[in-house]
């Protein structure tokens, strides 16, 4: 028979260890290390014993979670004979089984046998079939309940589980309590249970963020906890005017993130109030970036010059977001801004989802998005998490979902969604203004425009209406340009929207459409139109601009007019050069940044362009014109497939997108197509 051995249990921290947790939640396991929070305890303790339910609600990022799993969860496992369950998987539509399941599993380990239950019966029965085995109460803590709202909204039956959980806290034969623990805006989606359940707000409790002496607790004495575990060596005081300056620097209302909505007033408010409140979360996650750092450097003593040279509160809670989204290249950034519209509500609250369902939802690939999330999710750094929803069977294997690590992350994504589109629409605009230049330039190239002119053809071969006003638009000429009118910006077609891009859209004699990297989009009969695709009009098309504007199409045959023996030209917007390119000439430049250029006309008078830049983790790599099936090339790049454009005939100019892969500063070759055959398939590479 194995002797068990009766021993002092080693307590001691591992190497590499930190006693506050950042953006975590304190846990179980963290117990030792929570303070601050001991007068919350018992008040919920006391609550939960008094009354079958209790409702905790608190603002976003106040500490809930910590509370509940590191000061409520060990003082009720201190009681024998009670059960207690914290569940919060409200995100699947089997949330019911895997509840009835983490509900017998909680009874079995405290009454220390297996137990007998039936997974189909309703709640309260099981609760009160389980509770035959125990004497004592068992416990339900729902945690982030707002969730449970967001994912099983109310229908006109009813929600099973409202009918179930009413049963539970009603039925004074189950010896159940329930504490339901949500964001305070959540208070009012209770409301759908005030039918079922009398006295439903009778016993709630507001969790505030801590206070000044809470706040100085939870920043010294996770320290003497350390310094008792290890020896001396290892052990790491705090300057006191690191803690005053601390306690002064993440208060309620500062603006942290900076949100000038939410900065002044609430400021004026906290500055008014008699005693100040700490932003918990901030707090942690600055005294965990100064604890890394003083460890680097082989201190034993957490400085205020520390703190001062990290940036001081603002900046390090702004270098946590931009840290993880620094290793970034430009086109996962893009992705991830996609992402963000979806795992962060309009009103901050975060939302997850699989991979499949964001593919669904951006248009984007699997292979585009996964290892962007993946790479989110990992690292001291993570501003996201992995959820991995529970199985209804042995057998499935549900897909896992990410959702942004901690709520406080949602404001400061949101001013990063902000700025990185603000960025974007300064690109755009810039290339479009470079592009009109361009534009100008080739018309400067008389003996190609002048031969062309008589030719061009006049009469309108499409037409537009606007849906709004029923004013008809001509369509003629090679080219219809669609957008918002500005000084300096003529369209065919002027939509006035504001939402509306200043050169949002263009539609070739041929009947191609492409959009111009345009803010906010365009979508024909309500399919979204990506950039970088070409969509073909059909009669009665309706194109939707931003969302604001619509226009229907209808087609008018043309006549047909093709020039020949007119060649390409490359215009070079950073030499302001023209290059005519004469059959069989191929022309190969290196640019400053050692981006790889080239232009190539054929017996055919077509034209191929393309820029590639170096990668910055793989270096200099060689470009490839892939000929694929129908009308458009891929261009690939770093391993990653770019579509591009034919040159269709008939085209007095056609602005061809050189580069969509780069930083700035970008390719500023636009190609200009003078001739009568289809765009060709040509293979380069170039080194």
């Amino acid at each position: 028979m194995q002797q068990l051995q009766d021993g002092p249990v080693d307590l001691s921290p591992p190497p590499g260890f930190c006693p506050y947790v950042g953006l975590e939640a304190y846990t179980e396991r963290d117990s030792d290390y929570f303070f601050g929070r001991e007068r919350d305890e018992r008040v919920l303790s006391a609550n939960l014993y008094a009354s079958r339910l209790t409702i905790l609600y608190g603002a976003s990022g106040v500490g809930k979670t910590s509370v509940l799993l590191a000061g409520l969860v060990p003082h009720l496992a201190s009681t024998p004979s009670t059960a207690t369950v914290v569940f919060r998987e409200w995100q699947t539509d089997s949330f019911e089984a895997a509840l009835k399941s983490a509900c017998a599993s909680a009874v079995e380990r405290s009454a220390g046998k297996r137990v007998d239950a039936d997974p189909s019966a309703p709640l309260d029965d099981l609760l009160f079939a389980l509770g035959q085995h125990l004497r004592g109460p068992i416990t339900l803590l729902f945690d982030q309940f707002e969730e449970f709202f967001l994912y099983h909204p109310a229908t006109n039956g009813g929600v099973s589980f409202d009918v179930e959980l009413a049963r539970v806290i009603n039925r004074e034969d189950v010896d159940a309590s329930v504490l339901i623990v949500l964001r305070e805006e959540g208070l009012a989606s209770l409301d759908r249970f005030r039918i079922r359940i009398p006295n439903l707000l009778s016993n709630r409790l507001r969790l505030r963020h801590l206070d000044m002496r809470a706040a100085e607790s939870a920043i010294r004495r996770p320290l003497d906890v350390y310094n008792a575990r290890v020896d001396a060596a290892r052990r790491v005081d705090i300057e006191d005017d690191l803690v005053l300056r601390l306690l002064a620097d993440v208060r309620t209302g500062l603006d942290l993130l900076g949100d000038s909505r939410a900065g002044g007033a609430a400021s004026q408010a906290t500055a008014g109030a008699e005693q100040p409140e700490i932003e918990t979360p901030f707090l942690q996650m600055v005294l965990t970036r100064l604890w890394d750092a003083e460890q680097a450097s082989n201190s034993r003593t957490l400085r205020l010059s520390t703190y001062e040279s990290l940036g001081a509160a603002e900046r390090i809670v702004r270098t946590h977001l931009e840290s993880a989204l620094a290793s970034l290249s430009r086109r996962e950034k893009e992705a991830a801004a996609e992402a963000f519209r979806y795992l962060v509500t309009p009103s901050r609250t975060k939302i997850s989802y699989s991979v499949s369902d964001l593919v669904q939802f951006t248009g984007l690939t699997p292979e585009r998005l996964q290892p962007m999330l993946q790479q989110l999710a990992e690292g001291r750094a993570r501003i996201l998490r992995e959820v991995q929803p529970v199985a209804r069977s042995v057998e499935e294997q549900p897909e896992p979902r990410f959702e942004v690590f901690h709520d406080v992350l949602a404001r400061p994504i949101e001013d990063w969604q902000k700025r990185f589109a603000t960025n974007r629409a300064r690109t755009r605009q810039t290339r479009r203004r470079f592009g009109v230049f361009a534009v100008a330039l080739a018309l400067l190239a008389a003996g190609y425009f002048l031969i062309y002119v008589p030719w061009q053809e006049n009469q309108p071969w499409g037409y537009m209406q606007d849906l709004a006003s029923g004013e008809t638009y001509d369509l003629s000429g090679n080219l219809v340009r669609i957008g918002r009118n500005a000084s300096d910006i003529k369209n065919d077609i002027d939509l006035r929207p504001q939402n509306v891009s200043r050169i949002h859209l263009m539609i070739f004699r041929d009947l191609t459409t492409d959009d111009l990297r345009s803010l906010y989009g365009t979508t024909i009969n309500a399919r979204f139109l990506p950039y970088g695709q070409t969509a073909r009009l059909h009669d009665g098309d309706i194109l939707a601009f931003s969302g604001e504007a619509a226009l229907k199409f209808s087609s008018n045959l043309a006549r047909g007019m093709n020039p020949s023996g007119a060649h390409a030209i490359v215009i070079d917007g950073t030499r302001r050069s023209i290059l005519p390119l004469a059959d069989g000439v191929n022309f190969l430049s290196l640019d400053a940044s050692g981006g790889i250029q080239q232009a190539q006309s054929d017996p055919g008078d077509s034209i191929m362009t393309v820029t590639v830049e170096p990668s910055s983790d793989l270096g200099r790599r060689v470009s490839i014109m892939t000929p694929v099936t129908g009308i458009k090339l891929t261009a690939k790049i770093d391993d990653y497939n770019y579509p591009s454009y034919n040159l269709p005939p008939n085209n007095t100019y056609t602005v061809f997108p050189i580069s969509n892969v780069s930083d700035p500063p970008y390719a500023t070759r636009v190609a200009y197509r003078y001739g009568t055959t289809d765009f060709q398939l040509v293979d380069v590479t170039g080194n």
